[in-house]
Formats: C-alpha cells, structure tokens, sequence
C-alpha cells in the first residue's frame, strides 16, 4: 500500500508526534507534572526516530536535524528551574 511505503510512514510518525508535542505543549503551559514526563518521552522516542533518520538517510544531515530539537528539550527539561518549576525536589550540593 503506497501510504505505507517509505515516505508514507515517514508522514505518519511526523503526524503522530506532532499531535503528542501539541498535548503535552498544553499541559506544559499549565505547569501540569505530567506534561512534564511526557515532554520528556516524547523526546526520547523523537530521538530514536532521528537514530533512524541516520541509519536511512546516511551523510545527508536529516538525522541530525532531526535529533536537535528534541536533544535541546530533553536538556532543558531536566534543568534544576524546570524541575522546580514543576514541583519536583531538586538536590542542591555545594561544593
């Protein structure tokens, strides 16, 4: 089936990733905890699918478009005022 070919697939991750990243926008602006784990898999399994950008477009630079947002969104996610933010205890050790 051509929707489920190459391209097609492609579309339909792009899709459905981007419907989540709008859900957990949402719950982000309301500071709500969840929003914040779920930013934070959405991230993860975004990172996995530029892994596979990589390995299917090689040397073309997709991949690591790909990756860059959400490596930027996982690192600000668990930065202490973040965490905070959201309530979480955060472990502050002086040195």
């Amino acid at each position: 089936l051509p929707q489920f070919e190459s391209a097609g697939l492609w579309g339909w991750l792009a899709v459905i990733a981007g419907i989540f990243w709008l859900l957990a926008a949402l719950g982000l602006w309301a500071l709500q905890p969840w929003a914040r784990a779920a930013a934070l898999i959405i991230a993860g399994f975004s990172l996995f699918e530029a892994a596979l950008a990589f390995i299917q477009f090689p040397g073309t630079g997709i991949g690591f478009g790909m990756a860059l947002l959400p490596a930027v969104i996982l690192w600000y996610m668990n930065s202490a005022e973040v965490k905070a933010a959201f309530g979480e205890t955060v472990v502050v050790t002086e040195v």
